[in-house]
């Protein structure tokens, strides 16, 4: 996918009254190996999906209302938008803003069939990159896939509890910050849970014996005397 590739998974919505419309887009799209589902309304569009099962919904803008627009993107939150205009005379400047200011992440306007799909394919690949550096915290040899939720040091899978898990989620998503041990606690317990302090502490040793060459001299979770913990960073 981040190659320019389409994934398996990658499903388009191409919401329009007017199908036939669409049919060359369609048959482009899925001559390239896009999963593509045509729909009347958003209403239509969701049945049988879930929020991050669609990748990009195109609005055949001539034949696609977009009044309250913005309430009705949430219907597939995770999903790019781009707002089509068909045709050589494209949209004029006030119907580009409009739908901008509705929500959507791009409009195509006056392009040709090839300009689009290509354009398609680069939000695609560029919104996969995106999502998978989310998803991937990587600081030196150790990785932590938050879409797996497993962790690896040198390759090597890490069996890690769900609590050694989140605290090392909290240092990875952060390296090099010092953060106390109160901190850590209300991230990983909640702000209002009861816990001592000295518990957090049995949790990372424990962590450290996992993932440190040596745990009694560790050079990845450094303590930080007075404060609390940091993830060392170089």
């Amino acid at each position: 996918m981040v190659s320019g590739v389409p994934h398996k998974s990658d499903c388009i919505v191409i919401l329009t009254s007017a199908p036939a419309s669409v049919d060359e887009l369609r048959r482009a799209l899925e001559q390239i190996g896009y999963s593509i589902r045509v729909a009347k309304n958003f209403h239509e569009a969701a049945i049988g999906q879930t929020d991050g099962s669609v990748s990009l919904v195109v609005l055949d803008r001539p034949h696609c209302d977009v009044q309250r627009l913005s309430t009705r993107l949430a219907v597939f939150a995770k999903s790019l938008y781009v707002a089509l205009w068909p045709g050589q005379q494209g949209c004029t400047e006030e119907q580009f803003l409009q739908d901008m200011d509705a929500g959507v992440d791009d409009v195509f306007s006056g392009q040709t069939l090839r300009q689009i799909v290509a354009r398609i394919r680069a939000l695609l690949r560029r919104h996969a990159a995106e999502t998978y550096a989310r998803q991937t915290l990587i600081v030196g040899d150790l990785q932590m896939d938050l879409d797996k939720h497993e962790v690896t040091i040198e390759g090597k899978l890490v069996s890690l509890t769900g609590k050694e898990f989140a605290i090392l989620q909290c240092f990875l998503e952060a390296p090099g910050q010092a953060f106390s041990r109160q901190a850590i606690l209300s991230r990983v317990w909640g702000e209002h849970y009861a816990l001592d302090q000295h518990a957090l502490d049995v949790h990372v040793h424990a962590l450290r014996h996992k993932i440190e060459k040596d745990p009694d001299r560790p050079n990845l979770i450094l303590t930080v005397r007075g404060v609390g913990y940091k993830l060392k960073n170089d």
